[in-house]
């Protein structure tokens, strides 16, 4: 994409009118400090985080138009549903989601659980095969970057269709990242569990020399944030060097100087 760059992460930018734009950094992973230990219980973290996290749902409340959330059927977008209908007045409040004719990975069931409990209005729109194939260029043009996952051909229908309902969209992004709800976070903090062990031995057995690769502990984190395994990308980009790109990832991830879980 000529002309067009992404910001760093932690940063901003900031534009006035004939004045030069600026890049600032709002945040530095390396001079951030994670507080691992306290005296407090458990019980006290939970009251506290529901306070932090309604303050944070109401703060984005302030609108004199019809508020959503997109929903789902998770636990984050779940949890944001409830408290956004917590502080809103009754039918000022609805929801769209994207469902798939794929029972198994579909979570209409949960979307249809919260939506109920809470008596809100929902929306959903069926994400198919066609779709997807008619509109995947479409969304990278909107993206303005290589999509990096399929669910941002959803993100594309969902923004498509939640404008004909409301104006503005709460979600639960980013809540993974915080709480740490992916998996290649377990799997950095306990990499011998014996089931992931077992899985590592059986992918490795065509390519053996991974497996040593995986008693690294950069090693591990840096394959663990990848979305495609090396043979994938290869076959679908002919020129891609897995040397090349473990190497750029490993002077990044060794550049950090904070945790194993902020590093991810």
């Amino acid at each position: 994409f000529k002309g067009v760059e992404s910001l760093d992460p932690g940063h901003y930018l900031s534009f006035s009118h004939g004045k030069t734009t600026a890049k600032r950094r709002y945040f530095n992973i390396d001079g951030y400090s994670r507080s691992t230990k306290s005296s407090e219980g458990i019980d006290f973290y939970h009251e506290r985080l529901e306070q932090w996290l309604s303050k944070s749902v109401k703060d984005q409340l302030m609108s004199d138009v019809k508020l959503g959330c997109q929903l789902s059927g998770g636990i984050d977008s779940s949890l944001v549903t409830w408290l956004a209908s917590e502080n809103v007045r009754s039918g000022r409040l609805e929801t769209v989601s994207i469902i798939l004719n794929d029972k198994q990975l579909s979570e209409e069931k949960y979307m249809t659980m919260v939506t109920d409990h809470l008596k809100i209005t929902s929306y959903k729109f069926l994400l198919d095969s066609d779709y997807f194939s008619d509109n995947l260029a479409k969304a990278t043009w909107h993206f303005e970057a290589p999509l990096e996952h399929t669910s941002n051909v959803a993100l594309f229908m969902l923004a498509q269709h939640a404008k004909k309902y409301v104006t503005v969209l709460l979600s639960g992004e980013g809540s993974d990242e915080i709480f740490g709800g992916y998996n290649r976070y377990s799997d950095i903090r306990y990499p011998f569990k014996s089931k992931k062990l077992l899985h590592e031995i059986k992918k490795s057995l065509r390519h053996p020399t991974d497996l040593i690769k995986y008693l690294s502990d950069a090693n591990r984190a840096v394959m663990a944030t990848a979305y495609l395994s090396p043979w994938t990308a290869a076959s679908l980009y002919p020129k891609f060097s897995e040397t090349s790109a473990t190497r750029k990832r490993l002077l990044l991830y060794k550049s950090l100087t904070g945790s194993i879980f902020d590093r991810q």
